[in-house]
């Protein structure tokens, strides 16, 4: 019983979250200035952050891949490169 009260509850607050919320409606065209402020600190000020992480998870991503594949290749024969039909597609495939 005290779990069904806890989620109605919940069920509530967020009701009145969004009530709330869309009491708040009318004032949007007035500060519009703010929510372009808003959206430049988000997204253009956190590029160098990023930017930093993008190249340590490729890092890691490019050593991982390395790694499984010099485990199961384990000469260049098994690699093989195909073309289709008409010699504009070249597809990579990998055969044991």
């Amino acid at each position: 019983m005290n779990q069904l009260l806890r989620i109605l509850e919940g069920f509530g607050s967020t009701w009145l979250l969004l009530l709330r919320s869309l009491s708040y409606a009318g004032t949007l065209p007035r500060q519009f200035g703010r929510f372009i402020d808003q959206c430049y600190l988000i997204g253009y000020t956190t590029l160098p952050i990023v930017a930093i992480l993008s190249f340590f998870i490729g890092s890691v991503l490019a050593l991982q891949a390395g790694y499984s594949m010099q485990n199961t290749m384990r000469t260049a024969d098994y690699v093989r490169m195909h073309t289709r039909a008409d010699d504009t597609i070249l597809v990579l495939a990998f055969e044991p």
